[in-house]
């Protein structure tokens, strides 16, 4: 359930300015960068806008995971998304799947989990994305909020 009606400014904060250059799919697998989450959300989508078409010799492979106050990393159900060779520039994959709860102090983390192939002259960059919505949740209930 949305609240259209809201605007929550600083609700999700950026980790790093990893998110300002277009991520190369041929580069090593890894954490991309990451979101620190202040208000509970939904995550349901993750996208890939292409920047450097892609022409790789082999997929590449991105998911979208969150990190508990615990410090424990868990990928979002079903969210490996395949990054296809063969992409123009501006084309946008995306995978949507069931409706994940990441709540106040929650980390979510973008993560190149299979690189590229490389072969000839390696090529394939773009900038994540995900869509989320507030989650309809009292912030008293939250585990990891507190009253200041």
């Amino acid at each position: 359930m949305s609240y259209p009606q809201e605007i929550m400014v600083g609700a999700i904060t950026r980790t790093s300015s990893n998110h300002d250059t277009a991520e190369v799919l041929t580069a090593a697998a890894g954490i991309y960068g990451a979101y620190h989450i202040h208000s509970p959300i939904m995550v349901k989508r993750l996208s890939f806008r292409i920047s450097t078409a892609i022409s790789d010799l082999t997929a590449s492979v991105v998911r979208i995971t969150k990190v508990s106050q615990a410090n424990v990393t868990t990928a979002l159900s079903s969210t490996n998304m395949t990054i296809a060779n063969g992409l123009a520039a501006g084309k946008l994959v995306y995978k949507d799947f069931a409706p994940v709860k990441v709540g106040a102090g929650e980390i979510l983390q973008l993560e190149h989990l299979t690189q590229g192939g490389l072969g000839g002259t390696p090529a394939g960059a773009g900038f994540y994305g995900f869509l989320a919505e507030l989650a309809p949740e009292y912030m008293g209930n939250e585990t990891n909020a507190s009253v200041g």
